[in-house]
């Protein structure tokens, strides 16, 4: 059906969307750590470091190696957004497993997949 399908649409962008307001929150709470500073700090100057060194080498080496970089990041940041949605999907099945939307869901217990 074309209304369910625009349902789950509208279902995943909102997800999606509060998903991605607790990443700005969780980045904005980090940046008061100590140990989140120093690692900042430390990637500062070893970026620096690789500059000096991707200087040194041809323009196609360079590219090859930020694509690599760049690669990286993105998938890390897909696996993380994967992470985070299981764990919210893993938190609402605890609350349904212990009753936690009862009130809300009465005796049909949604599943989160």
């Amino acid at each position: 059906m074309n209304d369910l399908h625009e349902v789950n649409e509208r279902a995943r962008k909102a997800a999606k969307a509060f998903i991605e307001s607790r990443e700005v929150f969780a980045v904005l709470s980090i940046t008061d750590n100590a140990e989140y500073e120093q690692i900042c700090e430390q990637q500062k100057e070893r970026e620096q470091a690789a500059s000096e060194v991707l200087r040194k080498l041809e323009k196609e080496e360079r590219e090859i190696i930020n694509r690599y970089i760049e690669g990286e990041n993105e998938k890390a940041g897909r696996e993380s957004d994967v992470i985070y949605l299981q764990g919210v999907k893993d938190c609402m099945s605890a609350l349904v497993f212990f009753g936690g939307f009862g009130a809300v869901c009465g005796s049909k217990k949604p599943e989160f997949k």
